[in-house]
Formats: C-alpha cells, sequence, structure tokens
C-alpha cells in the first residue's frame, strides 16, 4: 500500500516464492504499508519484524534505490492456531462462498466459506474474536454476529493455546432479512 499523507492511495501485491522471498515493483518514492496474509492472518511489518495490530505497524521508506526487507521470521506462536467450523443462516442452510472477518484487540483475519459453508483459518494470536460475514456483494451487507450467538461480541470464540474446531456459526436470521 502506497501511503500518502496517512491514507492508502495505491495498492500493490505479490506473491511469495517457495523460499518465502517476494519483490514488488513499486511506481515512485514513497512510504509503503507492508502486510501479509497468511491462511487467513493478518500480519503487519514492523521495524525488524512483524505485528500482528495495525496499531503497532510501521512504514517502508522507498528512495532513489530499492528498499531491503532482509530476512524476517515470523515469531512463532504468531498465527499458529486456526478456528474451524461453519457457517450458516437460522435454517442452518449453509452460507456458501461468503466472505467473513474475525477481529479481536490482539489482531485480526478473514477468509472466504467454501461451497458447504465451512470454513478454516489461522489467527494472530490467543484471544477472544468475534466474527463478521459479509452476505451479498450488491449491494454490499455486512453482518456482525450479535447477541449471545457464539463469535458475537458477546459470546466470542476463545483462542488460548490450541486450535479452535467443529464450531457452527449461525446468523439470526435468513440473508434476506437481514439484508433489507
Amino acid at each position: 500500500c502506497l501511503e500518502v499523507d496517512g491514507d492508502c492511495t495505491t495498492r500493490l501485491s505479490g506473491i511469495t516464492d517457495d523460499d518465502g522471498a517476494f519483490a514488488i515493483t513499486v511506481p515512485n518514492d514513497g512510504r509503503y504499508r507492508v502486510w501479509l496474509y497468511l491462511d487467513g492472518c493478518w500480519i503487519y511489518f514492523r521495524n525488524g519484524g512483524f505485528a500482528t495490530s495495525q496499531q503497532d505497524r510501521t512504514t517502508v521508506r522507498v528512495q532513489e534505490d530499492d528498499a531491503q526487507l532482509g530476512r524476517l521470521m515470523i515469531p512463532t506462536g504468531m498465527c499458529a492456531h486456526r478456528i474451524s467450523g461453519r457457517f450458516v443462516d437460522s435454517s442452518d442452510a449453509p452460507l456458501a462462498e461468503k466472505w467473513f472477518q474475525v477481529d479481536s484487540p490482539g489482531g485480526s483475519g478473514g477468509g472466504s466459506t467454501d461451497a458447504t459453508g465451512r470454513f478454516e483459518i489461522r489467527v494472530p494470536s490467543d484471544g477472544a474474536y468475534q466474527f463478521g460475514i459479509s452476505l451479498r456483494d450488491q449491494p454490499h451487507c455486512w453482518h456482525w454476529l450479535s447477541e449471545q450467538t457464539l463469535g458475537s461480541p458477546n459470546n466470542p470464540i476463545r483462542v488460548s493455546g490450541a486450535d479452535v474446531t467443529g464450531i457452527t456459526l449461525r446468523l439470526p436470521d435468513t440473508i434476506d432479512n437481514l439484508c433489507k
């Protein structure tokens, strides 16, 4: 992301090779934010390493020459645990091929459900995660799980030292009723 006056003006991307190396050609000198997406887990560049919180990220300055980040290691425990399960509506119909997001004070992640509503993502760290899901592309309809629903702020998914698997995240209504 090319940062101009604190705002992201241009998004650029690349894919790592088998050794984890990457190169991204930038259009001009400037300050760039660098982040990685690792199986659903967002990791942000911080001078000399990585952070899972956007507030802790730093920029990379490119001026006249290439910027070399060097060899950076993702710390043990960062993005080490997974949450997996299914997204369904109130009638237990699977929410197929929908984008979802998880948030906690320690970081965020996201991914897409498969054709049966199943998902599996890595999460940045131990913590309490709330879930939201994009229900329609046009018009955009986003729904954060609410009330006492599993995955809501009142009843988050808690990750502590191990994967959390086999959960069912259920919307309180059908997509048609939630996206009116």
